[in-house]
């Protein structure tokens, strides 16, 4: 699959997602949802985007964030991908087995319609895999407590690499799951906050100038339970449980059956879609075009103003009102 260039414009909305090469490994257990949100809080620390919302599966992940410094997102995902790779294999007791899939994905969201869409496919991914029934029941970590109003500051532990020994053989009981996870935050001291901001989506989009934060939530909580009854009147009560996925293994064996395709952008309307991806092309010619340039010798030519290309990528760097979203 070829890459494409990355394209993150400051105050947009993108919905990341990334998935594993094979396996099941981001349980539902206590000591990988305390691992796992450490390395959450810790990449929002040190690379700052504005999570509005995100799902984690056994072996993918789903987040909608708003970009503040574009540099930063491409960061921002690799820590999470590179600290949390490092974790299964020490849980696993294995060394440099690869475990996310490369690249991810990272459309930008055009317009508003799209972007409750992007959330109400977020918030039933569980449902959707036949996990649970409401997302409320799904035991993984996932910003629907934040979402539904509890509290939207979270401080978490940063459990180091070297405090992750590997697992003993045969499943833990839940007793035993929390004790090692009590073990583990015992032994870290670093402490990072991770901030989760529901409605910091609703400034992307102009035509919800005015409208209220509430109103607009309560359309989207609309769809997702609508989307819920959809799922349970298709499937009956066949879903697999909280109690299995809190006890599930690490190692499980699975391989997915297809990939998907990776997008530049979603939009409810045609003609939002054909107007971004004719300038997105238009900047990738002209990076193309300059960087071939600067391969014959002749470093005259400069990017425009808000392209650089560290690492090779393509990132923008430029007001919304200057793209055609």
């Amino acid at each position: 699959m070829s890459r494409l260039r990355k394209c993150f414009i400051h105050n947009t909305l993108v919905e990341v997602c990334f998935r594993t090469e094979e396996g099941l490994p981001f349980v539902a257990t206590s000591y990988m949802k305390l691992v796992f949100i450490g390395i959450l809080a810790k990449a929002q620390t040190l690379y700052p985007v504005r999570i509005c919302g995100f799902v984690l599966m056994a072996n993918h992940m789903h987040m909608l964030i708003v970009v503040k410094d574009p540099a930063d997102v491409d960061d921002f995902v690799g820590y999470i991908k590179r600290e949390s790779a490092h974790a299964v294999n020490h849980f696993l007791g294995r060394k440099k087995h690869t475990i996310w899939c490369d690249g991810y994905d990272s459309p930008t969201i055009l317009d508003a319609d799209k972007a409750i869409d992007r959330f109400v496919h977020l918030y039933t991914n569980p449902q959707n895999a036949n996990l649970v029934e409401r997302i409320e029941d799904y035991p993984n970590l996932s910003s629907w407590n934040s979402f539904s109003g509890s509290p939207r500051t979270y401080t978490c532990k940063r459990v180091y690499r070297d405090e992750i020994m590997a697992l003993p053989e045969g499943l833990l009981s839940l007793q035993e799951q929390e004790l090692l996870a009590q073990t583990l935050a015992a032994n870290s001291p670093e402490v990072n906050e991770l901030t989760i901001d529901p409605d910091a989506w609703m400034s992307c989009f102009d035509d919800l100038s005015g409208t209220e934060a509430k109103d607009v939530n309560a359309i989207l909580l609309d769809r997702i339970r609508a989307e819920e009854e959809r799922l349970i009147c298709e499937r009956g009560n066949k879903v697999l449980g909280c109690t299995a996925l809190e006890t599930a293994s690490m190692s499980k064996i699975y391989s997915p059956s297809k990939r998907s395709k990776r997008t530049v952008c979603m939009s409810s309307f045609r003609d939002y879609r054909v107007r971004f991806l004719a300038w997105y092309r238009g900047l990738c010619n002209q990076a193309s075009e300059i960087y071939q340039q600067w391969v014959k010798g002749d470093l005259s030519t400069y990017l425009p103003p808000g392209m650089f290309v560290p690492g090779g990528v393509l990132y923008c760097n430029v007001n919304p009102a200057f793209a055609p979203i």
